[in-house]
């Protein structure tokens, strides 16, 4: 299965409404760092239905980014208005925006490529903020996530803080 396959009958109300439900914590971290001129940008957005959720409830900037011209299809679909771009979220990226956020995307790369993602994002951002699963998982939702635990994701790349949340199973990053 490729992402486009897993995602394309997920643009709906109730998937929105889930998304809603199950990280409103990560939501809620993103909209306290959210002023009316904010440029706030979603990485690895898939369907962007992060941004979709802060974008109906606060005033900014917004605009997605993926490396996959088919899922950057999706969530124009799912985001009618919101501008998209390509971009390798490993490469360095040439505009200062105010937030950079990110669901679900780390855990797909292996440490050192994590590492060169949060130092390219870091340049680029006054405010980053991940979410990712912890190791309480056991099954991976996609089959290649790395389920690390909260002090390894801490030693691998120093967050300033991580918020755990739904029983420890789910972890924001925020620098």
């Amino acid at each position: 299965m490729n992402w486009y396959n897993f995602y394309k009958d997920r643009l709906n109300i109730s998937y929105n409404k889930h998304i809603e439900k199950k990280y409103s914590l990560f939501i809620k971290e993103i909209e306290k760092l959210i002023n009316p001129n904010s440029t706030i940008l979603e990485m690895g957005s898939g369907i962007g239905s992060i941004t979709k959720i802060l974008n109906k409830r606060k005033k900014g900037n917004f605009l997605i980014s993926d490396i996959n011209k088919n899922m950057l299809k999706l969530s124009n679909q799912n985001l009618k208005s919101i501008p998209s771009f390509i971009f390798d979220i490993k490469n360095h990226l040439y505009k200062k925006v105010d937030i950079i956020h990110c669901h679900g995307v780390l855990e797909h790369f292996d440490n050192t490529d994590i590492q060169k993602i949060i130092k390219n994002q870091l340049k680029s951002c006054t405010h980053l903020i991940h979410y990712v699963p912890s190791n309480k998982y056991k099954i991976q939702s996609f089959g290649d996530e790395r389920l690390l635990s909260k002090e390894e994701w801490f030693n691998l790349i120093k967050p300033k803080e991580i918020i755990a949340f739904n029983n420890n199973y789910d972890l924001i990053l925020k620098w």
